[in-house]
């Protein structure tokens, strides 16, 4: 899993460990829409080999959170 990716997850996890939870989608990139405040889908990016990206993900949780974050199981179609 590359610095990107490692930087995003750690805001997601930080973020969903501040709110109670929530779920994160890989392969999708968005624009920010300034008016409304949110984030507009543009493009599905392919990710290859799902099962790889899961695994990749979870072994990264516990290393981007403090304090860690043990158990949060990624879930892949594909």
């Amino acid at each position: 899993m590359g610095k990107g990716l490692k930087k995003e997850l750690a805001k997601a996890v930080s973020a969903f460990s501040n709110s109670g939870g929530g779920v994160i989608i890989w392969g999708l990139s968005t624009t920010p829409h300034w008016h409304t405040k949110t984030d507009i889908l543009t493009q599905v990016e392919p990710i290859g080999n799902c099962r790889k990206l899961a695994r990749l993900v979870d072994q990264a949780i516990p290393a981007v959170s403090v304090p860690t974050v043990q158990h949060a199981p990624s879930i892949h179609k594909g």
